[in-house]
């Protein structure tokens, strides 16, 4: 009978033994580290998904004003929006005016447009297109929220001139208002990240 009992806690000890070894709780281990390097994974493509699409807006915004895009020609531009207003240092200055607002284009040596500036000091009066939520209006708050601090900022008798290099974005500023949007090419990726990890944060 003392023999029967010490063979069955003898079995006890070795069942307890084999369940309690590491090497059977390895698959379970596994199964969850392969969750985590998934999720994980899913996070990171998300999250570069997410970073890409906000930096293609940004940089996308460095080409294109409304109806107006860097590089078009002088036979395109009045080609679309019709012969100018005006014209001012010979040929190479269009101006455009519409529901009080003045577009002057600037055209370079070859015929392309180099920059241009929208100037609307009223804001129910035909908009000057918007630049990444930012316009003709806009409050000074606002801005800062929306792109961050300036690159460089000046003032001009009653006005701040602030600067976006990475943008190539100029700002006129009255009152603490935007009354003036330029449009220039990029001259900084650094400056035109900066914006870009600006508009991530919450």
């Amino acid at each position: 009978m003392a023999e029967n009992d010490a063979q069955v806690a003898g079995q006890r000890r070795k069942r307890k033994r084999r369940l309690g070894h590491p090497d059977r709780k390895l698959p379970g281990k596994i199964a969850t580290s392969r969750f985590g390097s998934i999720l994980f994974g899913l996070m990171a493509i998300v999250l570069l998904g997410y970073c890409s699409l906000i930096f293609l807006q940004v940089r996308n915004a460095t080409q294109v004003f409304g109806p107006y895009a860097l590089g078009m020609s002088q036979a395109d531009v009045r080609y679309r929006f019709g012969q100018p207003m005006g014209t001012g240092l010979g040929s190479g200055v269009w101006s455009y005016v519409n529901a009080g607002s003045k577009i002057s284009l600037r055209f370079g040596s070859d015929g392309q447009l180099v920059n241009l500036t929208c100037f609307q000091e009223r804001v129910y009066e035909g908009p000057c297109p918007n630049e990444l939520g930012v316009g003709i209006g806009t409050t000074e708050s606002e801005l800062i929220r929306l792109l961050g601090p300036a690159d460089t900022v000046r003032y001009d008798r009653e006005d701040k001139i602030v600067r976006y290099n990475g943008l190539g974005l100029m700002l006129r500023m009255r009152k603490l208002r935007v009354v003036e949007v330029g449009r220039s090419p990029a001259t900084s990726t650094p400056g035109m990240l900066k914006v870009a990890l600006w508009r991530m944060l919450p």
